[in-house]
């Protein structure tokens, strides 16, 4: 089961932040809204997401970790609101960046050797 690891509060804070400085939607939601309403799979890789490891990026095992994705990026006019967020990697997350036609560039691109469970 997914828990919280302090994080999310303060990522939810500095996202509304930003989201008010963007000019753009926002809402009040949880990680755990989202994983309860998309699963605990990356949208983006289809993999299991490990809810043991780190979030910052640079700690070990960050890649496979927990992050909340907005599927049209805040700094493209997307909202901050739970129909336009879903879970991903870290690492997912990173490639991803804040394209909008990202799918078609992922699929095949990422290295899973590297991940001794995939």
């Amino acid at each position: 089961q997914p828990r919280s690891r302090g994080l999310g509060d303060v990522y939810k804070r500095q996202g509304r932040q930003r989201a008010r400085r963007l000019g753009v939607d926002y809402d009040y939601y949880t990680d755990q809204d989202v994983i309860d309403l998309y699963g605990k799979d990356c949208h983006i890789c289809n993999k299991a997401i490990d809810f043991e490891a780190p979030r910052q990026c640079g700690k070990k095992g960050w890649e496979w970790g927990l992050q909340i994705d907005h599927l049209f990026p805040m700094s493209k006019g997307g909202s901050d609101t739970l129909d336009n967020v879903r879970p991903a990697h870290g690492y997912c997350n990173n490639i991803k960046h804040a394209s909008v036609e990202y799918m078609e560039k992922f699929r095949g691109y990422t290295n899973w050797s590297a991940r001794n469970d995939h």
